[in-house]
């Protein structure tokens, strides 16, 4: 950044203070200004970033910014994100100033010639932000600083992370494998995929007596890496096949062109169905047909006949009495169908097939047109589910949550299939061999667990950001330090 650019931005901040706007756009605003600085301060770093903090991060601690400037800027961050989700009742007057006052510095310093009077006049009576006093909390996102692996009698036993948390605190975080579980997901794994300045959401973790800003894992430990990227749900059983993780599949998914088949077909014909029978579930079969065929037309005919009436005599015998029965038992029930949620806390999206609400829980369920397993679900159907109830949790709470459930169309029998919606099916584990890494890709084979899916998944969305491989894995309650 140039001295003219600087003097630009200056500007722009004196143009802002002078207008007739609401604090909170003042804020919106200044928010803007500040990624725009960052993004063209760190243009030529060879780090990857996925979002504001991570720039600043790196930025302040390769170029020195003192530590009250930073704390400054810090605040002015956290504020601004604040205001745009709504999430402050009301604005502290005079905050816009106080934001113009850490931006101005920041630019001072970067060209100390710079010189802006009518700037300065209108700040003289900013004052700085309040110094935060830094809560205890066991939840927090932070940039990865250092991580390295610890020995114990000669084996690696856990992952030690050095991160900055939002409000600039060093903390240390410990994450404990356990040989003794099976199928225990291995924390170690995560270390070649990590690197520095990567975001991670710390989720649930203990703080270590005696040993102040140390945290350790407990059993409802999850950490997610890179949250602020979000992946389907349904992308998350892509990766598994028969209860194993190979995120390959994916990466090959989105690859490959697949011709419309048989199978696709049936499938899209027997959701659109679904959803005429949640609202006229005593709908003729010959007018659920149609109304189907009206949204897939295209590929019906390219089909043929015989492929056509196939179809139709298939939905009639195997999935249309099920569909109905359910059906007939949602007509007086609190519902929606195909609610879409985005959930940044654990780098979440998803649609979901049905949610239904009853004594004030809200109740999953994802239909699958496929083959029913005999008794119970398909694993890879079981993380999607899984997937939904963090979903569902974060955005209502765990209070909220009722059941979850898979509605074969397909079985004769038994075609509502529970998903267990408790913590262990999100962290649990199915170790693989090792992970290994190649040039401009990586392809991870570690842990199977559902949080690890997600990252994993996300990251291969985003290769040309990373050429490392991630993951995010969970443990129990262990002392260790």
């Amino acid at each position: 950044m140039d001295l003219s650019r600087a003097q630009e931005l200056a500007q722009q901040l004196l143009e802002l203070l002078q207008s007739e706007r609401s604090e909170k756009l003042r804020l919106i605003r200044q928010r803007q200004i500040l990624e725009q600085i960052y993004k063209e301060l760190t243009a030529d770093a060879t780090a990857s970033f996925n979002g504001l903090f991570a720039r600043m991060q790196y930025f302040h601690d390769t170029q020195g910014i003192p530590e009250a400037l930073v704390q400054q800027l810090n605040s002015l961050r956290i504020l601004c994100n604040k205001v745009a989700h709504d999430e402050v009742r009301e604005i502290t007057s005079g905050a816009s100033l106080s934001g113009a006052l850490c931006i101005f510095e920041l630019l001072t310093r970067l060209h100390p010639q710079l010189e802006c009077p009518e700037l300065s006049l209108v700040l003289e009576s900013a004052m700085p932000f309040a110094r935060r006093q830094a809560a205890k909390k066991a939840s927090f996102l932070c940039t990865l600083l250092e991580w390295k692996l610890q020995e114990q009698g000669g084996h690696i036993r856990a992952l030690e992370l050095t991160v900055r948390s939002e409000e600039g605190q060093e903390l240390r975080v410990i994450l404990r494998d356990d040989s003794k579980i099976p199928n225990k997901a291995k924390y170690t794994q995560l270390y070649p995929g990590l690197w520095k300045y990567a975001m991670l959401n710390c989720l649930n973790l203990s703080e270590v007596a005696g040993k102040q800003d140390h945290y350790i894992d407990n059993p409802n430990t999850i950490i997610v890496l890179e949250p602020d990227f979000l992946v389907d749900a349904s992308a998350i059983s892509e990766c598994l096949d028969h209860d194993k993780m190979h995120p390959e599949i994916f990466v090959l998914s989105r690859l490959l062109n697949e011709r419309s088949s048989e199978k696709m077909l049936l499938g899209q014909m027997v959701n659109s169905m679904f959803d005429a029978l949640i609202h006229e579930p005593d709908l003729e079969y010959n007018e659920l047909f149609k109304r189907a065929l009206t949204a897939n037309p295209i590929s019906m005919v390219a089909l043929g006949s015989e492929s056509s009436l196939d179809i139709y005599n298939r939905i009639e015998q195997q999935h249309i009495t099920g569909l109905r029965h359910f059906a007939q038992k949602m007509n007086e029930v609190d519902l929606l169908l195909e609610p879409s949620y985005l959930c940044p806390k654990y780098g979440l999206q998803g649609r979901l097939d049905l949610l239904h609400r009853d004594n004030r829980k809200f109740n999953i369920v994802e239909l699958k047109s496929g083959k029913a397993h005999a008794h119970d679900v398909w694993p890879t159907q079981t993380y999607q589910v899984v997937a939904y109830n963090m979903i569902i949790r974060s955005a209502y709470g765990a209070e909220a949550l009722g059941s979850s459930s898979i509605l074969y169309s397909a079985a004769s029998e038994n075609n509502l299939r529970n998903v267990a919606n408790i913590p262990i099916q999100e962290q649990k584990a199915d170790p693989l061999p090792q992970s290994h890494r190649q040039h401009h890709a990586s392809f991870n084979r570690g842990s199977g667990q559902i949080l690890r899916l997600v990252i994993t998944a996300r990251l291969r969305r985003l290769q040309q950001f990373h050429s490392r491989t991630p993951g995010a894995l969970q443990s129990h309650d262990k002392e260790y330090w």
